[in-house]
């Protein structure tokens, strides 16, 4: 898997992720490669499969961005609309039609969606939830949020200190997170 954060502090809005990316057996930390896409006023960020990075990029290269990223409704939309291209060409990594176990859609993968204004967490099943002030997802999350809680509270820690620690500390104690700490600011 891997670890992504998000975090809103003083007016600031930062994500962060790390640089190991898993394909099968292999463990590739990519200098060119990101899990953080910019896509109009967003940034995602994504832990799981990870050829839907990829197809993410993609899909947003391709898609108007008309987007004001508001409430969860509307992220549940632009995913909606994502599993369905993923699912007209054929590239979703479980085969949805054969699903008898889940109601809900499987993608294998989180989604972080950080604006200036908002944070959202998009589970693998296209949950959406709104999240105040921090957000973690992937193998690390659980590290990273115990990082995130406690700088949370001081009130001369930035947001991108906050989540370059709580994505390194994923790094060091989870042995699917790895690489470099790779962090955008969000305007």
């Amino acid at each position: 898997m891997s670890i992504c954060v998000a975090v809103q502090k003083n007016g600031q809005t930062v994500i962060a992720a790390d640089t190991l990316f898993l394909y099968g057996n292999r463990r590739l930390v990519e200098t060119q490669g990101s899990k953080l896409i910019r896509y109009g006023r967003a940034v995602f960020g994504q832990v799981g499969w990870s050829k839907y990075i990829q197809e993410l990029r993609r899909f947003c290269k391709q898609t108007p961005d008309v987007w004001h990223w508001e409430d969860e409704h509307e992220v549940a939309l632009f995913f909606l609309r994502f599993w369905e291209d993923l699912r007209a060409k054929n590239l979703l990594a479980v085969a949805q039609v054969k699903e008898t176990t889940a109601p809900f859609l499987d993608l294998d993968s989180s989604f972080i969606v950080a604006t200036s204004q908002r944070l959202f967490m998009v589970d693998s099943h296209l949950f959406v939830v709104p999240c105040e002030q921090f957000v973690a997802i992937g193998s690390g999350e659980r590290y990273a949020l115990g990082v995130l809680r406690d700088l949370s509270m001081y009130r001369d820690i930035d947001a991108d200190m906050i989540a370059g620690r709580a994505v390194a500390a994923a790094i060091a104690f989870d042995p699917d997170c790895g690489g470099e700490v790779q962090l955008e600011c969000i305007p």
